[in-house]
Formats: structure tokens, sequence, C-alpha cells
């Protein structure tokens, strides 16, 4: 006899939005988005690190013992390249079994010449 099975391979952690849209942008706007790292099983998790890559953003966040993160990016664009095939990638720890994660968050936005 055969059983027709479903399986859900549930990541450790999850960004949501996945993607870090700053939306409509020209040259020299001013960015502000917020993200949250969360664990779907509601553990406990701790942000290590974030690496902002060549994005020239900087970001803000508690590293936190919770199990949901709030993590805002904001900064200056000053030419379409720091968003074009650019991505953030954060680091996280799960508190309850010590393994680590790492989530990569693509940036976009749509870049408007004036």
């Amino acid at each position: 006899m055969t059983l027709p099975a479903v399986v859900r391979i549930v990541s450790p952690v999850e960004a949501l939005p996945r993607r870090l849209f700053l939306g409509e942008v020209t040259k020299d706007s001013v960015v502000h988005q917020t993200i949250v790292i969360k664990s779907p099983t509601n553990s406990p998790i701790r942000i290590d690190a974030v690496d902002m890559g060549n994005t020239g953003l900087e970001c803000l966040y508690s590293p936190s013992n919770s199990s949901t993160i709030k993590v805002t990016f904001a900064g200056r664009i000053r030419s379409e390249d720091q968003i074009s095939d650019k991505k953030v990638v954060v680091h996280v720890t799960m508190l309850n079994s010590g393994k680590q994660s790492t989530l990569e968050l693509p940036v976009s936005g749509l870049f408007r010449k004036t």
C-alpha cells in the first residue's frame, strides 16, 4: 500500500516582507523601511549581525531575545547602483538550540532619473 505524504519544510527564521523594497526613489532620496525577522515556531531568536553590502544603508535593531524582531533600514540613495542587484544578509541565532541561520534579502526599488 502507498500513502501520499505532504512534506513542508519550515525555515527556522523568516523575513516579512521577504524583500527590502525601497519604493520609488530618485537621486538623493532618503529612504526608510522596516522589516520583521521572526521565528515561525515562536522560538526566541537573536540577530547577531546585518551585512549591508554596498547599499550605503544603515540599520537599527534590538538584538532581542524574542520570537519577533523589527529591523529598520534607512539612508540616502545617491545612485541606482546602491539598489541594483544588491542584497542585505541577516545573521540570526536560534536561542533554544544555538543553531545559526542566515537570511538573504534582495534590495530593490524603482529608480527614477530626474
